[in-house]
């Protein structure tokens, strides 16, 4: 006949053994990250708020998509002109002035022949 001892849940406790600080093997087995795995997560957390500031700076920028034509400086044409042939009857050809200025990033309003220049579409 066999025979069992019947321990109360404290003894129970007490008989298991302690936890102990387990072996880097079994960390990397449970599922914890090695050196390797926390700089692969460094770098996406990175990127993801990286892109996230990116969006809420262009979002935030004020940038406004205007519609143009690219149009080629001849021999003899001003800025003036060629504001002048973009801009609608009554409108102020010095607004288009200052728009194709802003679009083409021109530090004055002297033209060369050959330039090449954004400008607002035809009327």
């Amino acid at each position: 006949m066999n025979s069992m001892v019947l321990q109360s849940p404290a003894a129970m406790r007490r008989a298991q053994p302690r936890a102990t600080l387990a072996a880097p093997s079994t960390l990397r087995r449970a599922g914890l990250l090695t050196r390797r795995g926390w700089v692969a997560l460094a770098v996406a957390v990175s990127l993801v708020l990286g892109a996230a500031y990116l969006a809420g700076t262009l979002r935030s920028s004020g940038a406004v998509y205007v519609p143009t034509d690219t149009v080629v400086v001849h021999h003899g044409e001003t800025l003036w002109s060629i504001a002048a042939q973009r801009t609608a009857p009554g409108q102020d050809v010095r607004q288009t002035v200052a728009l194709i200025t802003a679009l083409n990033q021109l530090e004055g309003v002297g033209l060369v022949a050959g330039d090449q220049l954004w400008v607002p579409p035809l009327p």
